[in-house]
């Protein structure tokens, strides 16, 4: 019996590190896709931008634990300074459980780098920004009583002033950032996911609505009720610098369940997403024949290059069509099959269609079961290699159980 070279396990540790965990479309991007061209980078601007992904990531995490905190202790004002702090930089962090989830989400989409959640945030600074725009003419031109010296510093022109040029400062760096958010989703899943959200928060206010009605506590009139009920719904809480509540405000209990609608919602639409992340993009009659002519050729030395024909994988070729990686998307990994198959020379062209791929879907790419010569081909591609065994590859021609080398195996086999 002879003993194959030993097959590693390239795990990735790609040095963007832009694949994490989340959502994404199953179907294998084309070749004309992947190659199209993109506008190059400095590599300052690179780490300036990937440094902004990184940092924008990190408070949308911080600000999930500021709201989830700020829930029980939602009367103590230090949770209003915390929350305050961090709306300064365009980020809410209002004590409602729908606000913790869409900041999670939020947070675990832009450390995957998709394009979507750039733009999602992107819109939300937009609107913090004209919200700022406000809150400075409102304190300019009108009259504000406050009771404490909290409220009446954050409602002094020359603290509006200051959040608003924060505000915009924090939105042109996150917008300079955009050219790194390169991952995207299918469109058909974020269509199908968008009218989900968009009906459960709808049927999230019109029960907030209802209820404040019946139960308005101290507001005051339709228009009162109907615009708390839809802060309530997204999650923001009125403060006494809100003028037009004039300090009037709802039962918090109704405040508390619309989070929890709002917040199903938001899981439910993610969820549609998670089961159109699965894969769908398998091997066509015309892509299994180009990888059986290959292996034909190619894959000889190749024990496991059988296995690239099964149905339920994916493939993707190199520029040339000489060598191509065969995967299977789970979760959020993208799981290649041991080798490449084709011409040995095509190898790293192959697995850089596949890298790019995976970074067009926000995956992570990870190998199984690679001999050492395709380990050398993925390691040089950024994946980094884990030996964990050997493979053995028996001549079933030669192959035979006498003499004293073989004694100890064929003791068992005869008992």
């Amino acid at each position: 019996m002879s003993v194959g070279t030993p097959r590693s396990t390239p795990i990735d540790m790609h040095p963007d590190e832009r694949l994490d965990d989340a959502t994404s479309s199953g179907r294998t991007p084309t070749l004309a896709r992947l190659s199209r061209a993109r506008r190059p980078m400095t590599p300052r601007r690179l780490r300036r931008c990937e440094l902004i992904a990184v940092w924008t990531s990190r408070l949308l995490v911080l600000s999930a634990i500021v709201s989830l905190i700020a829930i029980p202790l939602r009367h103590w004002q230090g949770a209003d300074i915390a929350t305050d702090l961090l709306g300064i930089i365009n980020i809410p962090a209002d004590p409602s459980i729908f606000v913790v989830c869409l900041l999670l989400i939020l947070a675990g989409a832009i450390r995957r780098r998709l394009r979507g959640a750039h733009t999602a945030l992107t819109l939300f600074m937009i609107l913090s920004v004209i919200d700022d725009v406000v809150d400075l003419i409102t304190v300019t031109t009108e009259d504000i009583e406050t009771h404490s010296g909290y409220w009446a510093w954050r409602t002094s022109p020359v603290t509006a002033a200051i959040i608003l040029v924060i505000g915009l400062v924090v939105l042109v760096a996150f917008v300079y950032a955009r050219p790194v958010f390169t991952a995207r989703l299918d469109r058909g899943s974020v269509r199908a996911a968008f009218t989900v959200l968009i009906v459960g928060l709808l049927v999230s206010y019109v029960v907030t609505l209802a209820l404040t009605i019946a139960f308005p506590h101290t507001l005051v009139g339709f228009g009162q009720k109907a615009l708390w009920a839809l802060n309530s719904t997204f999650g923001n809480r009125i403060t006494p610098t809100d003028t037009y509540f004039d300090g009037h405000y709802g039962y918090h209990f109704v405040y508390a369940l619309s989070g929890w609608m709002s917040a199903a919602a938001l899981l439910l639409a993610l969820l549609v997403v998670w089961r159109s992340h699965r894969t769908t993009g398998f091997l066509t009659g015309d892509e299994e024949l180009r990888v059986r002519r290959l292996l034909l050729r190619y894959g000889e030395d190749d024990s496991l290059g059988y296995f690239a024909t099964r149905r339920d994988k994916s493939v993707v070729f190199s520029a040339d069509g000489r060598a191509a990686v065969t995967f299977r998307n789970v979760g959020s990994i993208s799981v290649a099959s041991a080798d490449p198959i084709g011409d040995r020379n095509a190898w790293p062209q192959a697995v850089e269609v596949w890298l790019a791929a995976c970074r067009d879907a926000s995956r992570h790419p990870a190998v199984l079961a690679a001999s050492a010569d395709g380990a050398r081909v993925y390691r040089d591609a950024g994946l980094r290699v884990l030996e964990i065994g050997d493979e053995a590859i028996i001549d079933v021609d030669e192959f035979t159980l006498r003499g004293s080398a073989m004694s100890r195996c064929a003791r068992p086999s005869t008992e």
